[in-house]
């Protein structure tokens, strides 16, 4: 094989591996992650907490999650909504979600455990 065909074979396997969206179901987000919760100014290192889903879904909407008693809805591994200006996503294990909650604006960065 020359140069030529093992470059044209790893572009083609570079761009189809790239050209793949993770997928999540709502299972995939549930679980206890550890990190940093800040709402406000206030930050919370080593915060644990649970993902986990609503006690009831409303009209068959099951992409929803609950994270400290704010609801979100997911698509995939990204946050749409749920909360005001929510947004967010899951890749792999790790958690980025930031949103307008009770408490003020929150984030919450961790890695599930």
């Amino acid at each position: 094989m020359t140069i030529k065909n093992y470059l044209f074979a790893f572009t083609i396997l570079f761009v189809v591996s790239c050209g793949e969206e993770e997928k999540c179901t709502s299972e995939d987000w549930f679980g206890t992650y550890i990190g940093t919760k800040t709402c406000d100014s206030e930050i919370l290192k080593d915060y644990s907490f649970f993902i986990h889903p609503p006690d009831f879904y409303v009209n068959d909407i099951t992409n929803v999650i609950l994270i400290d008693r704010t609801y979100f809805l997911h698509e995939e591994c990204k946050i749409i909504g749920g909360s005001e200006q929510a947004k967010g996503n899951l890749n792999g294990i790790e958690l980025n979600v930031s949103a307008e909650t009770i408490n003020g604006k929150c984030t919450w960065v961790a890695t599930k455990q």
